[in-house]
C-alpha cells in the first residue's frame, strides 16, 4: 500500500495551522472593534483598526496632489508646513487654487522673443520636492491678446513667490542671454508679467544694457574653427549668463566668428565667469570628436580688436579603444551600455584641458569599439562606468578607471553579479504579509567613502513578497532606503529603513521586518474657492519626514493616501521612522 503524498493545498493549510501564515484568501489585515483584538495597541472603533503611539516625536510635511483642479488648470503638488506628530491626529487641509498668470517677452524696442519660462516654488517642506512649471513665450508679432492684454504666453501658478528662468530660443538664443528673475503672483485677480530685454549698450553706456562680447575661435595657425558653440558661463553655478552663438552661422564672417550678449554688470567682473567652448552635433559627425574646454578672461588674448580663442589641435588626440564585456562565467554581454568620461583631455601643444564624454553599446558579441580623446605624452584619465541592459537583472554596474593615450584593443570588462537582499514581511502577530510592494530607492551615495565609489551610480530596484511573504531584490553595491508598503486596504502602515549600506555580491535573506499598528492621521482635503469650499476628490496624501542629520536635511516619503468623494483621507504613518 502506497504512502499518500501532501498536496501543496493541504502544506499551505498546515503551515497556515502552525503560523508560518501562508494565506490563500489574501493578506492579513489590521482590524478590530475593541481593545480585545490589538495586541500592544488599541482598538481606534471609528477606524476599525488597532492604532498605536508614535514611538519619538516626529517632523511630518503633509502634500497634496489632487487630480483636478477647480479652474482646469495644470495640476500641481501642494505642500503644507510640517508639523509634529506624536501619535494619531486630525488634520484638515486647505488648498489654494493656482492662479492665472500670462504676458510677454520683449525686446528693448518691443518686438516678442519667443522663450521658454520655467517657474519654480520650493516647498514649505524641507527636502521634498518642489513645483515646476514651463510655458512658451510666444514670438508672434503682433502678439495674442487676452482680456485686453498680451497673451504671448498663459499658465497658472501656485499663489507665492517663484524663482523665474528665462530661456530665448530658436534664432533669439543667439541674441539674448537667459534670465533668472523672481515673481511673486498676486494676492488678488490675475498676474501679468511683461518682460523686456534690455538694449545693447552704446558708446559710453555703464549699466543697465547688453555688452557685446566678439571673437574668433582659431587653430594654432589661425584658421577660423566653423561648427563650435560659444557661451559664457557663471563660474560658482555653472549657468549659461550669454547668448548662445554657433560658429560659421554667418556665411560672410570668418568661420570662427562669434558674438555673445552679456549683461553689462558681468562685463566689469571677468572673474564671475568663464567662456566655454563645445563642438556642435554636426561637428563631431563631420569631423570626428572633440573635447569641451573653458578659458577664462585672463587666458584670452585680443587681436586687431578681436579676442583670440585658441582651439586645441584635436587631431593627434584622436584614439580607439575597443573591447568586450562579459560575466564572470565568460558569457558575452549584449546591449551593455560603456560611458567614458574624462576630465583631463590635454592638448601638448596648446597646454588646453577640456573634457569629453562618448557612450557605446555592445554588439551580439559583448563587443564595442569607441573613438576617444588622449595624448601619448598627455594621458588623459577615463571614469568607465559599464552599465548592464535591464533585461540583465542579476548584473550590477560597475566603474572603472583606464589612463588611455593611444589605441588599444582587445580590452576585457567582467560585469558582476548584484548583491542580493531580502527577508520575510509580516505583521506584529506573526502573520506573513503577502503581495507587499518592497522597493529599496537608491540614495546616490557612497557614504562618505565607506561603499566603493559605484554607489553613486546604483539603481533603484523593487519586488513584490510571495505567498510566504518572502522578498528577494537584485542591487547594485549603495546605499539604499528599504521602503515595504503593503497592499492597500490591509490597514498596516509602511516599514521604512533608513540608509541600508549593500557592499557585496551576497547577503543573508534571513531578515524579518515586522509591520507594526500605524498611527493615523485623519482629515479633510478642500478647496477655497471663491469663497465656497469644494472637496479634494480622489486626490492624493503624501506624508514626508523631515530627517535632520549631519548630511543636511532630507524628506523620505513614509506614506500615501487617496481622498475619497468628499475629500475624507486616512494617512497610516509607521511609529517608527
Amino acid at each position: 500500500m502506497s504512502t499518500p503524498r501532501t498536496g501543496p493545498w493541504l502544506a499551505a493549510i498546515v503551515m497556515a495551522i502552525s503560523g508560518c501564515g501562508t494565506f490563500v484568501d489574501g493578506p492579513p489585515a489590521n482590524q478590530c472593534s475593541s481593545d480585545a483584538d490589538c495586541s500592544a495597541a488599541h482598538c481606534n472603533v471609528d477606524l476599525g483598526m488597532c492604532v498605536t503611539e508614535s514611538r519619538r516625536v516626529v517632523t511630518i510635511g503633509l502634500e497634496v496632489r489632487p487630480a483636478t483642479e477647480p479652474y482646469g488648470g495644470t495640476v500641481q503638488p501642494i505642500g503644507f508646513p510640517p508639523i509634529e506628530v506624536a501619535g494619531p491626529l486630525e488634520q484638515d487641509l486647505v488648498l489654494t487654487p493656482g492662479v492665472r498668470v500670462q504676458g510677454i517677452v520683449r525686446t528693448a524696442d518691443g518686438t516678442p522673443v519667443s522663450a521658454e519660462l520655467g517657474f519654480t516654488q520650493p516647498s514649505p517642506i524641507p527636502g521634498a520636492p518642489g513645483s515646476s512649471i514651463s510655458a512658451e513665450s510666444s514670438g508672434t508679432n503682433p502678439p495674442n491678446l487676452e482680456a485686453g492684454n498680451v497673451a504671448a504666453f498663459l499658465t497658472q501658478l501656485l499663489p507665492g513667490q517663484h524663482e523665474l528662468t528665462v530661456t530665448p530660443t530658436g534664432d533669439w538664443s543667439a541674441l539674448l542671454p537667459p534670465q533668472t528673475l523672481t515673481y511673486e503672483t498676486p494676492t488678488d485677480g490675475d498676474g501679468l508679467i511683461e518682460l523686456s530685454y534690455p538694449p545693447v549698450c552704446e558708446d559710453g553706456a555703464e549699466t543697465g544694457c547688453l555688452a557685446v562680447f566678439e571673437g574668433v575661435v582659431v587653430d594654432r595657425a589661425g584658421v577660423g574653427q566653423a561648427g563650435v558653440v560659444v557661451k559664457l558661463v557663471d563660474r560658482t553655478s555653472g549657468r549659461t549668463i550669454s547668448s548662445r552663438y554657433v560658429t560659421a552661422t554667418d556665411p560672410e564672417a570668418d568661420p570662427g566668428y562669434f558674438r555673445l550678449y552679456y549683461p553689462i554688470e558681468l562685463y566689469y567682473a571677468p572673474d564671475a565667469w568663464f567662456l566655454r567652448v563645445a563642438p556642435a552635433p554636426h561637428r563631431v559627425e563631420e569631423v570626428g570628436p572633440s573635447p569641451t574646454y573653458t578659458r577664462s578672461a585672463e587666458a584670452l588674448s585680443r587681436v586687431d580688436g578681436m579676442i583670440r580663442v585658441l582651439s586645441p589641435d584635436v587631431e593627434p588626440l584622436r584614439l580607439t579603444y575597443s573591447g568586450t564585456v562579459e560575466t564572470m562565467d565568460g558569457r558575452k554581454l549584449e546591449g551593455t551600455t560603456l560611458r567614458f568620461t574624462a576630465t583631463d583631455v590635454v592638448d601638448p601643444g596648446t597646454n588646453i584641458t577640456g573634457s569629453y564624454t562618448a557612450s557605446v553599446r555592445t554588439d551580439a558579441d559583448g563587443r564595442f569599439s569607441v573613438e576617444l580623446l588622449g595624448h601619448p605624452d598627455s594621458p588623459a584619465t577615463y571614469d568607465i562606468v559599464i552599465t548592464p541592459s535591464q533585461s540583465e537583472t542579476e548584473l550590477g554596474v560597475t566603474r572603472e578607471e583606464r589612463i588611455l593615450g593611444s589605441s588599444s584593443n582587445g580590452q576585457l570588462f567582467v560585469a558582476r553579479p548584484r548583491a542580493r537582499y531580502g527577508g520575510t514581511v509580516q505583521t506584529v502577530s506573526g502573520l506573513r504579509m503577502i503581495d507587499a510592494r518592497v522597493e529599496a530607492r537608491t540614495r546616490g551615495s557612497d557614504r562618505d567613502g565607506a561603499l566603493d565609489a559605484a554607489a553613486f551610480l546604483a539603481r533603484s530596484s523593487q519586488t513584490t513578497t510571495d505567498p510566504m511573504g518572502l522578498f528577494d531584490l537584485r542591487l547594485d553595491v549603495g546605499l539604499y532606503d528599504v521602503v515595504i508598503e503593503p497592499p492597500a486596504n490591509t490597514n498596516f502602515p509602511w516599514l521604512i529603513e533608513r540608509d541600508v549600506a549593500i557592499g557585496g555580491s551576497t547577503a543573508p535573506l534571513t531578515s524579518v521586518y515586522e509591520l507594526d499598528h500605524p498611527v493615523p492621521i485623519t482629515g479633510v482635503a478642500t478647496w477655497a474657492v471663491d469663497g465656497t469650499t469644494q472637496p479634494v476628490a480622489n486626490g492624493e496624501i503624501r506624508a514626508y519626514a523631515v530627517i535632520e542629520s549631519d548630511a543636511g536635511v532630507r524628506a523620505v516619503l513614509v506614506g500615501r493616501a487617496t481622498t475619497d468623494a468628499s475629500g475624507a483621507y486616512t494617512l497610516l504613518l509607521p511609529p517608527s521612522i
